[in-house]
């Protein structure tokens, strides 16, 4: 059946359905709800709003303006200011492609019974279609839906305590806003839309179901792993069933008589006894084996990754004599190219007529100059290696 679901909120409890009923916050954001298809959620829209924010904002201006002309009586931290109202569609509408048609005339119910002033806006929701199983274990499919952000103005009849005379009250008040005498009569709104606009009853007249979307999704899913686990026990009753099948033998035995017919006579007590203790053996030997085997696998995999880390250490150890010898031989080259350097500019200037002097002592001190010079990068290439390494 359907039925209309009612949730009181605060202010700030308001707020935070930002992300379930906030068009791109609920593409955006991942939800605790798996059975939201956010490729469905482009058909979600919403009646009223142009999105939740603006909902919100109107809630909130609309509950200043109440309190400014019926101001309450004490205002607490969680004092119920607005409602949300859940209204699931019949799925015989989603059948046959009236659901928009209907949550546009339930939102209409809706402003006529509670007024326009306070109600802010639809969000129809079509994109949490997926089967379920009830609790009678029958397979159905959950509704399309539509939550509606209303605030919680009511008019009703209070008592005086001091002259006993009743006193008609108006203001936001949770707790006159949600009775069982309102919730029955929009029900009842409601079913009589339903029968003048689409011939069907939105009440069937069962026991009103009282819980949300989001519970019942939450109560197929405890009964259906509450199934699996009945099978899971199944099969370990099965399993245990067939080892004490292996510990109680026959309590019969086949012999043949002398003329080679077949009699079936009872077994002793002893020979039971004996079966019994050979099953348990052989079971004993069986799991020993497979204890044996897991040894052997282990120690083989142990062994392995020893010789895998003695090839990484020579593998490491080749690398480094590598990179000794490359860093050598680049030394060596770097000497040949200032060598060839050197004389190809002697060559150079020999050509245009520039002829060197016969100075021993300067020589000399050239050369010796020369061979600190290749020391100092010598000993400075070494140090640059070793600081790498």
């Amino acid at each position: 059946m359907a039925s209309i679901n009612w949730l009181k909120a605060t202010t700030q409890k308001a707020g935070s359905m930002n992300r379930h009923l906030g068009r791109q916050q609920r593409i955006d954001i991942n939800h605790s709800n798996q059975h939201i298809n956010k490729e469905l959620s482009v058909n979600n829209y919403t009646i009223g709003c142009n999105d939740y924010i603006d909902a919100l904002e109107a809630m909130k201006k609309r509950t200043s303006e109440v309190d400014a002309i019926y101001p309450p009586l004490k205002k607490a931290k969680d004092r119920i200011t607005c409602a949300f109202l859940e209204i699931p569609c019949p799925d015989t509408l989603r059948i046959q492609g009236k659901s928009d048609e209907f949550f546009s005339k339930a939102y209409d119910v809706l402003q006529d019974f509670l007024g326009e002033e306070n109600v802010h806006g639809g969000f129809v929701h079509k994109d949490e279609l997926h089967e379920y199983r009830d609790k009678d274990g029958s397979v159905k499919m959950s509704l399309e839906h539509m939550h509606v952000l209303t605030s919680a103005y009511v008019e009703w009849e209070q008592k005086n305590k001091k002259t006993g005379e009743m006193i008609e009250r108006k203001g936001i008040n949770g707790k006159n806003f949600e009775t069982k005498k309102r919730m029955s009569k929009l029900n009842n709104l409601m079913c009589e839309m339903c029968e003048k606009e689409f011939g069907i009853s939105y009440n069937t007249g069962e026991k009103p179901q009282k819980k949300s979307v989001e519970r019942l999704k939450n109560e197929s899913a405890l009964r259906e792993q509450a199934d699996s686990l009945k099978d899971e026990i199944a099969d370990k009753k099965a399993e245990l069933e067939a080892i004490v099948s292996q510990f109680t033998p026959s309590k019969t035995k086949t012999e043949k008589t002398f003329f080679g017919k077949e009699k079936i006579i009872e077994k002793s007590k002893e020979e039971i006894e004996l079966e019994k203790q050979m099953a348990a053996a052989k079971m004993v030997l069986s799991e020993r084996d497979a204890v044996e085997k897991d040894k052997q696998t282990i120690v083989q995999k142990q062994y392995q990754i020893r010789q895998d880390k003695q090839q990484l250490m020579q593998a490491q150890a080749t690398l480094q004599q590598q990179q000794k010898a490359l860093s050598e031989e680049r030394e060596k080259l770097k000497y040949v190219a200032k060598s060839q350097a050197r004389y190809e500019a002697e060559k150079l200037l020999n050509k245009q007529g520039y002829v060197r002097k016969n100075n021993l002592p300067q020589q000399q001190l050239m050369q010796s100059q020369m061979r600190r010079e290749a020391v100092k990068e010598f000993t400075k290439n070494n140090d640059d290696y070793e600081m790498e390494r």
